[in-house]
């Protein structure tokens, strides 16, 4: 049995909601409703090598949101994503707990 897992998530909405603060949304059906506030997703950002780990605000209804502060080129990149685009996020296989 595989540990970790790297699944699709469909980007909802990236949205501003503070200066350098914003506010992501992600779905998948498969892992997100495993996922408690405070775990880490770790998402792929274009272009970089390492993966940014960022919190889990929330999770429902195959939803996860994500709140980041924009403090280098990886999470600039990722402000950048728009609605509709798929997001690579690395994770716990969906057979044991999401996210350490």
């Amino acid at each position: 049995m595989k540990k970790y897992d790297v699944q699709k998530f469909e980007l909802l909405s990236n949205e501003q909601i503070a200066d350098g603060i914003f506010d992501m949304r992600v779905k998948n059906d498969e892992l997100a409703p495993l996922a408690k506030c405070g775990q880490f997703a770790h998402v792929y950002v274009p272009s970089k090598t390492l993966r940014r780990p960022i919190s889990v605000c929330d999770s429902e209804n195959g939803v996860l949101r994500l709140v980041y502060q924009v403090k280098g080129e990886g999470t600039k990149i990722m402000s950048e994503m728009k609605k509709g685009e798929s997001v690579d996020i690395h994770s716990r296989s969906s057979r044991q707990r999401l996210y350490d």
